[in-house]
């Protein structure tokens, strides 16, 4: 007995997803590096102004507001993926 399966689509959804992760890692990367760097810059008084200081935090804010975006959308996909979110079109 031989039981023969296509399996080309499984083999596409493979791709796509880990094309979606590296594509989601990547885009998480960023910011946090951009978090770290001006973190460290406002620690180690490279900033010496308070507006200097003011303007690293904005962009810190920026990017974690960003990287909370992200980070909702991925919340959602996975709800979306198991079924706990209808879509209404």
């Amino acid at each position: 007995v031989a039981v023969l399966r296509d399996m080309t689509e499984e083999r596409r959804m493979d791709k796509l997803r880990e094309d979606f992760v590296a594509n989601v890692s990547h885009e998480l990367k960023t910011p946090i590096a951009m978090l770290q760097g001006y973190s460290e810059a406002i620690v180690d008084d490279i900033a010496e102004s308070e507006e200097e200081k003011k303007e690293l935090a904005g962009i810190i804010l920026d990017e974690s507001k960003r990287m909370g975006r992200l980070v909702n959308e991925l919340l959602d996909l996975a709800r979306l993926e198991a079924g706990h979110m209808k879509l209404h079109y």
